[in-house]
């Protein structure tokens, strides 16, 4: 577990760290300054492609394949051959509720037994799963590690913690990032960080 302590002397650590740090201060700046578009500060980089449905992203890419990627029949069409799959779906919205939560729950999680079972089956190199950095730990007033307990506590946390296991027990390789909002960290450490 991550004690205040902790959270101030690895702080402080990254900070002293400025050869670390400053390259992902520039990484979110440049996907900020690229419209928070992951498919755009990729692409130059990587042999990227988008698969998923209309979106406001739609326009920004110049790869876009429409193709439900949560229908298996549909995904399995696709080549994922040695491909990086990068999961960046969020089934409910932060905020939302459900009356029958429990059947909703079983539905997304069926949901993803079965995508990946087809990611699986199309040899794909791996699975990235974007979960959640802040709501699968619940309300904590402490500072929270990766290793520390779950607690989610609306819908959307118990979404992004049951599709982790869900994926932790697919036998498929995968990653899973439990990505945050950096902005209070960045306001903090551009007070503390000189270029």
């Amino acid at each position: 577990n991550c004690d205040v302590a902790t959270a101030k002397n690895n702080i402080e650590k990254a900070i002293e760290l400025q050869e670390e740090v400053l390259p992902t201060i520039a990484l979110i700046k440049e996907l900020k300054a690229r419209g928070y578009n992951l498919y755009v500060l990729l692409k130059d980089r990587f042999q990227a492609e988008i698969w998923g449905i209309d979106s406001p992203y739609v326009p920004m890419t110049d790869s876009f394949r429409y193709v439900d990627a949560l229908n298996p029949e549909e995904l399995s069409k696709m080549d994922m051959e040695d491909a990086v799959i990068v999961d960046t779906i969020a089934l409910v919205a932060n905020d939302a509720s459900d009356i029958n939560e429990a059947e909703a729950l079983e539905k997304i999680f069926g949901t993803y037994r079965e995508l990946l079972k087809v990611v699986k089956e199309g040899h794909a190199r791996r699975f990235v799963f974007f979960s959640s950095g802040g709501t699968v730990y619940g309300d904590s007033h402490e500072p929270i590690c990766e290793n520390s307990a779950l607690h989610p506590v609306s819908l959307y946390a118990k979404s992004k913690a049951g599709i982790e296991e869900v994926i932790r027990n697919s036998g498929a390789d995968y990653l899973i990032l439990r990505l945050s909002n950096p902005s209070h960290v960045l306001s903090c450490l551009q007070t503390s960080v000189k270029p």
